[in-house]
């Protein structure tokens, strides 16, 4: 079964993409459309590299950490589940 586009709407439009409203035979959709790459004007990171080597600095250290844990998946399955419980929590104090 050949479908054909009866309509293509702009949205949105932004520098990182937009969205369009499409429409074929009874079925309404939005799809997303990003920008062409390169942008325009051009993306500074220069302000960001300090950043960036900061975070890179930290995960190397989360990474030799990691490699001294006996099992990393039990490690992560109690901050997981520490995380459920105060998220569990907070939604009674709103209730």
């Amino acid at each position: 079964m050949k479908r054909s586009f009866q309509s293509v709407t702009t949205l949105e439009n932004t520098r990182i993409g937009r969205y369009v409203q499409c429409r074929i035979p009874q079925e309404p959709y939005r799809a997303y459309v990003p920008a062409r790459l390169p942008p325009t004007p051009p993306v500074d990171v220069a302000p960001l590299e300090a950043l960036l080597e900061k975070a890179n600095q930290a995960l190397g250290r989360l990474d030799g950490i990691a490699l001294t844990l006996p099992d990393p998946g039990l490690f992560i399955y109690m901050y997981v589940r520490k995380e459920a419980q105060i998220g569990r929590a907070s939604c009674r104090e709103r209730v």
